[in-house]
């Protein structure tokens, strides 16, 4: 009996850190998606510049190439050509 007493005891004790360990996971999930959002928003920032650059100059061949997904998260390639040259690569991994 004194034993299962110990463990209610053990239990009030540790409850409310459980809590606020869950608390913390659930805000840094919502900061993860949003970091992860703004990456994006800056890929697509610096892609639509060069697309601008890229228009400017009047090159004839410009692509541009996405790719998610990987073994160990999402990953974003995005590849900028103009004429033959490489203009940016980038790579985001969360």
């Amino acid at each position: 009996m004194l034993a299962l007493l110990h463990y209610f005891e053990a239990i009030q004790r540790v409850a409310p850190t459980q809590r606020q360990l869950e608390e913390a996971k659930q805000t840094f999930g919502v900061i993860v998606k949003g970091v992860q959002a703004e990456q994006k928003k800056l890929v697509d920032s610096e892609v639509h510049l060069v697309e601008i650059r890229t228009k400017k100059t009047s090159a004839p061949f410009c692509t541009r190439t996405e790719s998610n997904g990987s073994v160990n998260g999402s990953e974003t390639t995005v590849l900028m050509l103009t004429a033959g040259n490489l203009l940016l690569v980038r790579y985001i991994e969360t």
